[in-house]
């Protein structure tokens, strides 16, 4: 991952940037909000705002292939596709188990999915907490 924004280079390549641009801050950070615009209008069908940014956020760190794996567990094992608390965040972290990546609604295979999680939380609550500070 390159950059302000941890962009892969595969990523800036589909949204029409060269990897070496990537190192130009300006550049880095405006590939990466419109690829983060481009992840919140894939969970369109999400309709709490706070469960569609954490799901973009994971998408964003984790792959969009791992996202829909464990959205998909979710919803076969009884949770809640549209919920990341204690439903897909579950089934992206079980996707490290064999009986989880090979289900059959799983189409992208093995994932350690902690790093992802962590991210998620860690980008909330750094939000959470400059919005605190806008408001002393």
């Amino acid at each position: 991952a390159i950059g302000l924004m941890g962009l892969m280079p595969v990523t800036a390549a589909s949204l029409g940037v060269k990897a070496d641009q990537l190192f130009d801050p300006e550049i880095n950070i405006r590939v990466g909000a419109e690829y983060l615009h481009q992840l919140l209008n894939t969970f369109a069908d999400v309709a709490d705002s706070a469960n569609r940014l954490k799901l973009a956020l994971a998408a964003y760190n984790g792959g969009l292939g791992h996202v829909s794996d464990a959205r998909a567990l979710a919803e076969k094992y009884g949770g809640d596709k549209n919920v990341w608390e204690g439903n897909v965040e579950k089934y992206i972290q079980l996707k490290r188990l064999e009986q989880y990546y090979t289900d059959p609604v799983c189409k992208n295979g093995y994932f350690r999915g902690d790093e992802t999680v962590n991210y998620v939380r860690n980008v909330i609550s750094r939000w959470e907490y400059y919005k605190e500070k806008v408001k002393e």
